[in-house]
């Protein structure tokens, strides 16, 4: 609630998100401030609960009022949580991100409000480092065990695979393993 009060200079009573949390009487229910189930998740990992937008938030924010008076101008935001990313995207964006956990996993997300398929350039920003980490996994095992491992496994995103495999090749580690 604290961003949508920085990003729409309001106080909460003003732009709606009075709470992160609140009781919905139409849906029975405890919902987040950013819940929206008219704006399914697009996901750039695992599957993910249901949407989220700014559809609460009753004011425009100062990224809203970027768009409306700059056209063309991009709005970026990516978080760790929903209501930090939408909060200062606001209404709409080009790329607003956030980590949503899961059940001991999570992945980063979207919602169709912001984009109906994955961005390329977040997609390129989450996969940028796998070569870093396949290559620092290898050596921290062969520095603590003494020797390289006879097997590695990689778990990761599906869209991550191919790039995996050329990594792979470039530290000539057979394909076999």
């Amino acid at each position: 609630m604290e961003m949508f009060t920085i990003a729409t200079g309001t106080f909460p009573r003003t732009h709606g998100m009075v709470a992160d949390n609140w009781w919905d009487t139409g849906a029975r229910r405890l919902i987040e401030c950013t819940d929206d189930d008219q704006s399914p998740v697009v996901t750039y990992g695992r599957a993910s609960k249901l949407g989220k937008s700014a559809r609460n938030s009753m004011a425009p924010s100062l990224a809203d009022e970027l768009r409306g008076q700059r056209p063309g101008a991009r709005v970026v935001t990516l978080s760790m949580k929903a209501r930090s990313a939408i909060g200062l995207a606001g209404h709409g964006g080009d790329a607003v991100t956030w980590f949503e956990e899961g059940a001991g996993v999570g992945s980063f997300v979207t919602s169709r409000t912001f984009s109906t398929d994955q961005v390329p350039a977040v997609r390129t920003f989450l996969a940028r480092d796998s070569f870093e980490n396949l290559l620092f996994g290898v050596c921290r095992f062969r520095e603590r065990a003494g020797h390289y491992p006879d097997t590695v496994t990689v778990v990761s995103w599906g869209f991550k695979a191919a790039r995996f495999d050329l990594h792979r090749e470039t530290l000539r580690w057979p394909a076999s393993h």
